[in-house]
């Protein structure tokens, strides 16, 4: 996935005894919808992750807005979509192997992605719309290992492959989707059973894909959004691919699809950025500048990077965001050398759920997290309780006690981290 690097607008975060620290993108232009900034990876471990965002890049990224090619490129949630619309495309294809290194399990893993349909179940694509397929090219022969498509009125998805006795439908899933809707989609494979999700939710399972023989690997690619010569155009957009070198139903993955909907499922219903949010946050971005120069000396005090909100009696503490790449760096102040903190987030105000993105050591002050949307909302959380629910992690433990949910925690060591419940 190619990424914004080095972007650091100032941010502005209030901190008091909640430890509450807030960041917003700015986005300026004209009325056309403008990307949001792309998410940073989920830490995970993959073979591939294609974020369609070669405009925010090299060449593309010193030309205007206008020079981005709409039959390819969309504006979306994360940076950029691909674009697949039309009765015929040039095909989007991800080769099964390169230069020795695996991009697709050639016997297990898993696909991960979000697609947003331009039409709607009932009316649906009026072809059988390929999301993804699986083809080897010789020559001027063609093999079809398997496909995932949706039926011409939109009403269903189909995993269809080459089974024993010749072209099979492994799964068959009902689905209700409208336009401009965005939906993640995962495919989980092995020899002998296949998973089906949408939207984290299982829809069906099967038998496993046909094994693709190692001498076929250097002409088999993935087409993305049409068959491999460019037809059955899935006539809709498509972001953050991924693919795993193991199914995401394999233990400690089984929870992975969930936290990842949960997370990114919100940003994604958004869309891009539209004029009116970006009215909207220039007229916030003045009225708090302006609240400012009107008190300078009052209890609100901006600074460089954050402002602090002046609570007594207690101790104060400044939580202060930047953002460097695709992180965002927090450092706390005032915090206490013999003290823990974690740092929270959610995606919005009032938090239905804290999500925990860090664990400090004793004493730690500065903390490097994952850019999760335009928006964003920090605690810091003093240690001991890693889920913030107010309930000390001894007392979560204890599954006897009817009073407290389970306890979630992100370990992000080793690099690619776990998760444990």
């Amino acid at each position: 996935m190619v990424m914004k690097s080095q972007i650091q607008p100032k941010c502005f975060g209030m901190m008091g005894v909640a430890l509450l620290a807030t960041c917003v993108l700015p986005f300026f232009g004209n009325a056309e919808p403008k990307p949001r900034q792309p998410l940073p990876p989920w830490p995970e471990e993959t073979l591939l992750i294609l974020g369609f965002d070669e405009p925010l890049a090299g060449a593309y990224a010193s030309r205007a807005a206008a020079a981005v090619d709409g039959a390819i490129w969309a504006p979306s949630w994360s940076g950029y979509a691909l674009n697949r619309q039309g009765t015929a495309v040039k095909p989007a294809t991800l080769p099964v192997i390169e230069k020795d290194r695996w991009l697709i399990g050639p016997e297990e893993g898993a696909i991960r992605f979000w697609f947003r349909p331009d039409w709607s179940s009932g009316v649906g694509p009026g072809d059988y719309a390929r999301l993804l397929e699986l083809v080897t090219e010789s020559g001027k022969d063609t093999l079809v290992w398997w496909s995932l498509y949706v039926s011409p009125d939109g009403r269903a998805l189909y995993l269809s492959g080459q089974g024993s006795d010749g072209p099979a439908d492994f799964i068959k899933a009902e689905i209700e989707w409208k336009s401009g809707q965005w939906h993640l989609i995962a495919l989980s494979y092995d020899q002998k059973e296949t998973f089906l999700h949408v939207d984290s939710e299982l829809v069906g399972t099967g038998p496993g894909l046909p094994t693709l023989p190692p001498t076929l690997a250097g002409q088999t690619m993935l087409s993305i959004g049409s068959d491999g010569v460019g037809k059955g155009v899935a006539q809709g957009q498509f972001d953050e691919l991924c693919t795993f070198p193991r199914p995401l139903t394999d233990e400690p993955w089984s929870d992975s699809l969930y936290l990842y909907y949960s997370a990114y499922s919100e940003v994604a219903a958004k869309g891009p950025v539209t004029e009116a949010e970006e009215a909207a946050m220039r007229q916030a971005a003045t009225e708090y500048m302006a609240m400012n120069e009107a008190d300078p000396a009052g209890d609100l005090k901006a600074g460089e990077g954050g402002a602090q909100l002046n609570l007594e009696p207690g101790p104060i503490y400044l939580l202060v965001p930047q953002i460097v790449g695709t992180n965002v760096h927090l450092t706390l102040w005032g915090g206490q050398p013999n003290q823990s903190y974690n740092i929270l987030y959610s995606p919005v105000l009032p938090a239905n759920n804290w999500v925990t993105l860090a664990i400090g050591a004793m004493g730690q002050t500065n903390f490097v997290v994952p850019m999760l949307g335009a928006a964003a909302f920090y605690r810091a959380a003093i240690g001991h309780d890693w889920d913030g629910d107010g309930v000390p992690n001894w007392i979560d433990a204890q599954p006897s006690n009817p009073n407290v949910g389970a306890l979630a925690v992100t370990i992000d060591w080793p690099a690619h981290g776990s998760v444990f419940q």
